[in-house]
C-alpha cells in the first residue's frame, strides 16, 4: 500500500495520464530481491527432500527492509500504520531471529549474518526482553525440572564469541549514529549505558560544533561500512570501539568512542556500550 501511494503521488506530480497511471499501478509489486536465487535454491532442496514441496515457501521482505533502513521498531510501526498488528510484527521478527540462530550452522554464519542477528536482537530487546529470554534459553539444553539460574545467565558469553560480540557492538553503534543523525538525543542517551556525564544535553552540546560546521550527520549504507568502525581489546572482558561520523563533504574528521565492559555479565539484556568521547 505504501509503495502504491508513493508511486501514485509521483505519477500525479509528473502529470502522467490516468490510463498510464492505472497500468503502472497494476504492474507494481512488492520488492523481491534475490527471488530467482531463493526459489531456485528451494527447488534444488525439494529435489532431495520431496516432502517439503507441498508446503512451498513464502519469502518475507519485512526483516530485510527493517535491517536495510535500520529503523527502530516503533518507527517502522508508525511508517506503515501497524499499531493494531504490533504484536504480530514482534512475533514475526522473533521467529526470524530464532530461525537464524537455531537453523543456520555456525560454519555458515557470515559476518553479514551476525550483523543481521545483532540488529534483530537489539530490536527485540528494545521492545520485549521476555521473548529473547525464552528463545535464547533454547540455545543450551538444560533439565526441565528446576532451571538453574546461574546456568541460564551463563549459557552464552559474548566475551567468548568474537563475531557475535563485534556484531553487537557495531549494531549498537549504528543505532546510536542513526539517532544522532535524526537529532533524537534523548533516545540516543537511552541507547547507551547510564552515565551522568553523557545525558541527552551533554551529547547535544558535544555535537553542536559538528552540526554547526556540516549541517547534517550522514547515516546511509556507507556510514555502516566496516571500514568506519574499529574495535580493540582494552582489558579483561573489556573492549573499546571507535565509529567515524560521516559528513556531507566526506571529510570525516569526527568520531565517537565507546566502551563495552562485560565485567561479570555474559550477555547483557540492556545497552552494551558506554560513551567515552565525541570529537575530532
Amino acid at each position: 500500500a505504501a509503495l502504491r501511494q508513493e508511486l501514485l503521488a509521483r505519477l500525479k506530480a509528473e502529470r502522467v495520464p490516468f490510463e498510464e497511471r492505472s497500468r503502472q499501478l497494476e504492474e507494481l509489486s512488492w520488492p523481491q530481491p534475490e527471488s530467482d536465487f531463493i526459489y531456485e535454491t528451494f527447488r534444488f532442496f525439494a529435489e532431495k527432500h520431496p516432502w517439503v514441496r507441498e508446503a512451498g515457501i513464502r519469502p518475507k521482505a519485512i526483516g530485510r527492509e527493517l535491517f536495510e533502513s535500520y529503523a527502530p521498531f516503533d518507527e517502522y510501526v508508525r511508517r506503515y500504520r501497524l499499531a493494531r498488528s504490533e504484536g504480530v510484527l514482534l512475533r514475526y521478527l522473533g521467529d526470524v531471529y530464532r530461525t537464524l540462530v537455531q537453523n543456520v550452522p555456525s560454519v555458515a554464519k557470515t559476518p553479514e549474518l551476525y550483523e543481521i542477528l545483532a540488529f534483530l536482537r537489539m530490536t527485540l530487546a528494545g521492545v520485549d526482553t521476555s521473548l529473547l529470554d525464552e528463545w535464547e534459553s533454547l540455545l543450551v539444553p538444560r533439565p526441565r525440572e528446576e532451571p538453574d539460574e546461574a546456568e541460564r545467565l551463563l549459557r552464552f558469553d559474548l566475551a567468548q564469541d568474537e563475531r557475535a560480540r563485534s556484531a553487537r557492538i557495531r549494531a549498537e553503534l549504528h543505532r546510536l549514529v542513526k539517532l544522532l543523525s535524526e537529532l533524537r538525543f534523548e533516545e540516543a542517551a537511552a541507547s547507551l549505558r547510564p552515565d551522568p556525564d553523557w545525558d541527552a544535553a551533554a551529547i547535544r552540546r558535544a555535537l553542536e560544533p559538528f552540526f554547526s560546521e556540516h549541517g547534517t550527520l550522514r547515516f546511509d549504507h556507507a556510514a555502516r561500512l566496516s571500514e568506519h568502525t574499529t574495535i580493540h581489546e582494552h582489558g579483561p572482558r573489556c573492549w573499546r570501539a571507535s565509529q567515524v561520523l560521516l559528513d556531507p563533504a566526506d571529510q570525516n574528521f569526527w568520531c565517537l568512542e565507546v566502551e563495552a565492559d562485560l565485567g561479570s555479565e555474559s550477555n547483557p539484556q540492556g545497552p552494551l556500550l558506554r560513551l567515552l568521547r565525541i570529537g575530532t
